[in-house]
């Protein structure tokens, strides 16, 4: 009774905890949406036009170009930060340092300067094409809605994941590293990483561009911003529904495994639990997709997954 704050958090800092939380609401919403065999997407996509215009006091227009700004930029500030510490000793702002040792404290250095860099530069390389992608090719359903939790939310979770990069690295000060011992300092996992980096990424523009393509005529005109059972590319590849969700866990392990890998002494403890978050988050989203195929189209594939070729 009567637990201190310092108590809980001992041993664990505020973006350890942060992930954990967020693993636990999400494994909640996949257990209960198992259990109630309905897709949150039903209602939405089964009201009338006239309610798609109303909105709540506190409810926003879903917008992802908007959250893809902010990550796009605070990645790229955080990778500027870092290495501006890192290779010539500039110190972060009073601000960003308040926040980083906020979050960050206690830490456990895990994490080379390279490993750091790549992780951070691959991160801003993905939320600026996610950007991209967001304002050029994806057409948004003008029937999802937002409340203001879920968007505070959704800007804390950008943070936070620009921070779990850094969180377990060498602190913010000028390091030794010396650029002709680059190649000596690469790991195996790191190359292994790239790779996948890179896969990921074209599975899930693909996929996008693809998901985009059912709502534009052959002229390229937007006709429609509904529902329809997507086809070809690599639904039809993997046999599953929801292959941009899996690239998005595929982007986050590269990261992951550029940090090091997710067991041992070394491991990048922060961007694991983070990871863990990623993949029950999109498990749930990938889930409560396939609910609403089910009950909407007759003509779904049965061998069809949720989201992992021959398993979920």
């Amino acid at each position: 009774m009567g637990l201190q704050l310092s108590q809980l958090t001992d041993g664990y800092n505020y973006l350890q905890l942060y992930w954990v939380l967020q693993t636990g609401r999400a494994a909640v919403q996949l257990v209960h949406r198992a259990f109630s065999g309905r897709s949150s997407i039903d209602s939405v996509a089964s009201s009338s036009p006239k309610e798609h215009e109303k909105l709540g006091w506190f409810e926003f227009r879903r917008q992802p170009v908007q959250s893809y700004i902010l990550a796009s930029l605070w990645s790229s500030y955080v990778l500027w930060t870092v290495t501006s510490a890192y290779f010539f000793g500039g110190e972060p702002t009073s601000r960003f340092q308040a926040v980083y040792t906020l979050g960050t404290e206690p830490r456990l250095e895990t994490t080379d300067v390279l490993g750091t860099c790549i992780a951070m530069s691959l991160l801003t390389i993905h939320t600026s094409r996610r950007l991209y992608q967001s304002m050029y090719v994806s057409i948004s359903s003008r029937h999802r809605t937002v409340n203001i939790l879920s968007l505070i939310n959704g800007m804390i979770f950008h943070i936070a994941t620009g921070l779990s990069v850094v969180a377990d690295g060498p602190g913010l000060v000028l390091q030794q590293f010396d650029w002709s011992d680059v190649m000596s300092s690469l790991r195996w996992y790191q190359v292994v990483a790239f790779a996948l980096f890179v896969f990921g990424s074209k599975m899930q523009s693909d996929s996008l561009h693809q998901l985009a393509k059912m709502r534009r005529n052959r002229g390229g005109h937007i006709v429609t911003t509904g529902y329809k059972l997507p086809r070809g590319g690599w639904f039809d590849r993997l046999k599953t529904s929801s292959p941009q969700f899996l690239a998005e866990i595929l982007v986050h392990v590269a990261i992951g495994l550029s940090l090091g890998l997710p067991f041992g002494r070394s491991s990048p403890f922060t961007w694991w639990l983070l990871t863990g978050y990623v993949v029950a988050n999109h498990a749930h989203l990938a889930y409560d997709k396939q609910l609403f195929y089910r009950a909407k189209f007759e003509d779904l594939p049965p061998e069809r997954r949720v989201l992992v070729p021959y398993l979920f």
